[in-house]
């Protein structure tokens, strides 16, 4: 059976289903100890797809904390909105359509006769993100606000994040920021605002994580096979041949295999099997990408057509963008909504995507975002992004 059905969810679902996978499982392990102590994270997701918008990301992060914290305890959320309100007075009007929940966390947006423009607005919109994670981040409830993926980050957002870590003021938050190193060279503004934190002398640790060595990808399989060790080292020996030990790529494959029918449980025996000769020979792509765009390529034309659509509209999208673009395609039938959300829920349940909130997904791993967005030959995501944008405009 595929190791996306139901028996082994049971069993491993915690890796293969991948529901909570990368970055996405990093912030759900930040967030236990830190609501101990009333704590909450940030978590802000840069997304290729969105590098002409500067700070949106930014934005939509801190957005998205305060939504959360409208559903947490009204305690807090009174004691930080009043923190917000002493801190930025009437200059939080400036953050109005930038954040839009925190008008909702003060109560109300006050009344502000400001009148700047260019750069002073710029100025004063630093100003107020650096006095509104102050605000929100205290000793009573401390915050961790986590960058991710800053190889796509912006000028602007850069600035914004050099600011707030050299921030002497900041005496409750911590920042974490992640990257891939091998797309960030020593002029990538991500070195240089590494280069300026230090020359800060801020307190910085820098974990590199490399590719995982042999004994970790055989505790890999034997956790979630439920085997021994010394049972599956062939398997995992077999694995990290093919993927270097990419945690991502040995993932796929383990699904890759079990579709193929070449990792399988045997119900006489209790235990999964494999055909390690199979394997051994077996031709894979070349990374982690190419394996899932040759996996969805077998999906259905509709969740096909859903997931390039998706991943136009970047890492994170919600249905309503979906199902009208859907509505207005003469490409795929989708007859109404609840056979998208039928299809989005395939995507969920197999570790695609990740619900956030109601009808807000988000792709599970930017690999998979990547590949979803692959599906679309090179040469016709220009003409598909202008059509997309058209129809978002004409029923905007």
């Amino acid at each position: 059976t595929s190791l996306s059905h139901v028996e082994l969810s049971l069993s491993c679902a915690c890796l293969l289903n991948h529901r909570h996978s990368g970055k996405t499982a990093l912030v759900e392990k930040l967030r236990d100890p830190l609501a101990e102590r009333r704590g909450m994270v940030v978590w802000i997701k840069f997304d290729s797809q969105q590098q002409e918008y500067p700070m949106i990301n930014i934005c939509r992060g801190f957005d998205e904390y305060f939504r959360s914290l409208l559903c947490g305890d009204s305690t807090l959320l009174q004691e930080i909105g009043s923190a917000i309100k002493e801190s930025l007075g009437v200059n939080m009007t400036v953050l109005r359509d930038l954040i839009p929940a925190l008008g909702v966390v003060v109560g109300g947006w006050p009344e502000s006769h400001y009148n700047t423009e260019g750069r002073e607005t710029y100025n004063l919109i630093l100003h107020c993100i650096k006095k509104l994670v102050n605000a929100i981040a205290r000793p009573s409830h401390p915050v961790i606000v986590l960058f991710d993926d800053l190889q796509w980050s912006d000028d602007a957002s850069n600035e914004i994040i050099r600011m707030l870590v050299t921030d002497e003021s900041s005496r409750a938050a911590m920042f974490i920021g992640c990257y891939r190193d091998n797309e960030v060279d020593a002029n990538h503004p991500v070195s240089q605002g590494i280069g300026a934190i230090l020359m800060a002398l801020v307190p910085l640790a820098i974990v590199n994580l490399g590719n995982l060595d042999r004994e970790s990808v055989n505790d890999l399989c034997s956790d979630v096979l439920h085997l021994s060790p010394r049972l599956t080292r062939p398997l995992a020996e077999a694995l990290h041949s093919k993927t270097s030990g990419n945690p991502m790529f040995v993932r796929q494959l383990l699904c890759s295999l079990s579709e193929d029918g070449l990792l399988y449980y045997s119900a006489s025996e209790r235990r999964w099997r494999w055909d390690i000769n199979a394997i051994r020979i077996k031709a894979v792509a070349d990374n982690a990408v190419d394996l899932l765009i040759a996996m969805m390529r077998s999906y259905s034309p509709e969740l096909r057509w859903l997931l390039q659509i998706a991943s136009c509209l970047g890492f994170r999208f919600d249905m309503t963008a979906i199902a009208l673009l859907a509505s207005a395609s003469q490409e795929m039938a989708l007859a109404d909504d609840s056979l998208i959300s039928t299809h989005i829920q395939a995507a969920v349940a197999g570790g695609l995507l990740i619900e956030e909130s109601a009808d807000v997904y988000h792709f599970s791993h930017d690999q998979i975002w990547l590949a979803a967005y692959s599906l679309t030959p090179s040469a016709d995501r220009n003409s598909l992004h202008l059509r997309i944008g058209r129809q978002l405009r004409k029923k905007a």
